[in-house]
């Protein structure tokens, strides 16, 4: 999750003249967790550094700890920067 609010500030609000906020959603979905980061961006300010590693080291690390099933989409709308993850759970 770290890594994904750190992206959302450094790419998405941080550059943009009016700021923004990132908002994050979580909730049980049946035998998972759905967790929703959204945030603000500019399409047309080029963030410094923005190559999408980040993004990519997420979708590595989820791949790794949750065997294939976790999932992680990413989507960009109308000056909006979407990240769905969704991620097994156990009940305890």
């Amino acid at each position: 999750m770290q890594p994904l609010i750190e992206n959302a500030i450094t790419h998405g609000v941080a550059p943009a003249i009016e700021g923004g906020v990132v908002s994050l959603h979580a909730e049980r979905n049946g035998a998972g967790v759905k967790i929703v980061i959204e945030n603000p961006f500019e399409p047309e300010t080029v963030s410094r550094n923005g190559t999408g590693v980040g993004l990519k080291n997420v979708k590595m690390r989820l791949a790794s700890l949750y065997s294939g099933n976790a999932r992680m989409d990413i989507n960009k709308n109308e000056g909006r920067f979407r990240v769905e993850l969704q991620l097994p759970c156990e009940h305890s």
